[in-house]
């Protein structure tokens, strides 16, 4: 599975936490390291050059923290995101 990363932008209200040198993956596939930024209403996560995707709260399914996981050995966030019904459209990972 892949995924074309798009120009993002930081929300500038109501962040939750910050964390810079983010490694983000989907599925199998290394997207980069990165920025990741957890806010009120959405999940962002950037390259520095801007490019990365941005996820609305309603979009996620579910979250949480993996302490253990042999194949990625680091601590890390998983996130499930509901996939879009065929007649709905995606841009930048929004409905």
């Amino acid at each position: 599975m892949s995924m074309q990363l798009v120009q993002v932008t930081f929300p500038t209200e109501n962040i939750r936490q910050q964390l810079s040198s983010v490694k983000a993956y989907l599925e199998e596939d290394y997207l980069g390291e990165g920025t990741l930024c957890i806010a009120e209403s959405q999940l962002v996560w950037a390259k520095p050059s801007g490019d990365g995707f941005s996820i609305e709260y309603p979009s996620l399914t579910m979250h949480g923290i993996v302490s253990y996981d042999p194949k990625y050995p680091n601590e890390h966030l998983v996130v499930m995101v509901e996939k879009p019904k065929d007649d709905e459209v995606i841009t930048n990972n929004r409905k």
